[in-house]
């Protein structure tokens, strides 16, 4: 797939920190990055996570509905994960799993999994061409962009989606989870969002914030919000229909 050198560096490295211990990467990090297995490896775990949090249909789903090459559906959902912030919170849930009742767990994981999926999805559909390419580029300003307006985002969610946000957050912090996180993680549904709302600043010259409302508000005024829901909520030959 095709990345700028210093965000596949990054990416390739961070699966290089997991896979060698701590002890070899300090005293062999060089050889490691001369590593005649470094491809296979990356590969390999990078595979991994995309089953086991993304599902053994993530791939096969975005590939039967986009009709794109695996690389580009690996690329894009890779993206979206990185501007979700979801493996930074993968690991926050992972530290707490413990303290953690199963059912809960299951429902936080899901949580992001859908929201990076949902993300995914805006962006085969939005770009079918070269396109797509492009707007991964910009990753780096995208990502700085949508940190600074991701509290907003939750902010901005309005009408069922808003309260149903509230009572998952105050549901998973009553079983244990910290606050901070539970509201986080519970606000992945506005935050699935983000990249619809940054496109939209690029579009009209709308800054952040006002992108962000305009964005929440027409599809509340509209009625869409309530009916994407309710196509979001069904199964995948329902979507079609």
């Amino acid at each position: 797939y095709a990345m700028h050198c210093r965000a596949a560096r990054e990416f390739a490295q961070e699966y290089l920190d997991y896979y060698f211990p701590e002890a070899v990467r300090k005293q062999y990090g060089a050889a490691i990055d001369r590593h005649m297995l470094r491809h296979e490896i990356v590969s390999t775990l990078w595979t991994n996570a995309l089953v086991d949090f993304g599902s053994a249909l993530l791939l096969p789903r975005l590939s039967m509905e986009f009709n794109r090459p695996v690389a580009d559906l690996c690329r894009t959902h890779t993206f979206a994960l990185r501007i979700l912030g979801v493996p930074r919170l993968r690991r926050d849930l992972i530290a707490i799993e413990p303290r953690l009742p199963a059912k809960v767990q299951y429902e936080a994981f899901a949580a992001l999994e859908d929201a990076a999926a949902a993300a995914t999805q805006w962006l085969l559909a939005t770009f079918p061409g070269d396109g797509l390419h492009e707007f991964l580029d910009a990753g780096d300003t995208v990502q700085a962009w949508a940190a600074d307006l991701g509290p907003l985002m939750v902010q901005a969610q309005t009408g069922k989606r808003h309260q149903e946000t509230v009572e998952c957050a105050a549901a998973w912090t009553a079983a244990g989870m910290p606050q901070a996180l539970a509201h986080e993680i519970a606000g992945m549904s506005a935050q699935s969002h983000v990249l619809a709302a940054w496109q939209l600043t690029r579009e009209t010259g709308l800054g952040g914030p006002q992108a962000v409302a305009v964005y929440f508000a027409t599809a509340e005024v509209t009625g869409l919000a309530e009916v994407l829901a309710q196509v979001a909520d069904a199964s995948p030959q329902t979507r079609w229909e």
